[in-house]
């Protein structure tokens, strides 16, 4: 298992911790509250989930335990892509437990735990998906739906449209408020 991430601009490790889980570590010039809330807030989910793939119709979130959380997205090939769950814990801005289905195959729920560990303004962003098997995880895989995760992020600068840090990112001259688009870790 990868322990480190050479390059934190854009890098991702996917590594298959036994035979019905992914985990992807990737880090973030960002803090946590950033990076958390760029999972959590529907506006910010609708920016970047679909990345260059196609166009987000759809971010329903619920962010309370129980409460359920739908993704749509219309991919370039005209088809809609559909993901839903439920909350099962919320620890803001540390960690995040819900369940993952895409919803084309139901049979097949993840349990995706998301884990915001920051540092000087870094977060490392952990994401362990647990398959009910390994055909499932298998066919997570294959999809191409986390090995995604490993595209470039957008940078700060060509997001915000100005050259600040994300310590900076609340000023009042950078248009977004909080720039969370670095979060390109796709689940579509």
């Amino acid at each position: 298992m990868n322990s480190t991430i050479p390059n934190r601009h854009g890098s991702a490790v996917v590594t298959l911790p036994s035979n019905n889980e992914i985990l992807i570590t990737r880090i973030f010039d960002a803090p946590a509250e950033f990076v958390f809330d760029s999972w959590t807030t529907p506006d910010i989910v609708k920016r970047w989930w679909a990345g260059d793939r196609g166009e987000v119709t759809d971010a329903q979130i619920d962010l309370r335990i129980g409460g359920r959380w739908r993704w749509v997205m219309t991919a370039k090939g005209g088809f809609e892509v559909a993901f839903s769950g439920e909350y099962r814990e919320i620890d803001r801005p540390h960690r995040l437990v819900k369940t993952e289905v895409f919803e084309l195959v139901p049979d097949a729920e993840a349990v995706s735990t998301t884990t915001f560990e920051e540092s000087d303004g870094v977060t490392t962003m952990k994401i362990l998906a647990r398959y009910p098997s390994q055909e499932h995880r298998d066919a997570a895989i294959a999809s191409g739906w986390r090995v995604a995760s490993r595209r470039p992020s957008t940078s700060w600068r060509s997001w915000c449209g100005k050259r600040h840090s994300p310590t900076t990112a609340l000023q009042p001259d950078c248009g977004r408020r909080q720039c969370s688009h670095v979060i390109r870790v796709r689940i579509a």
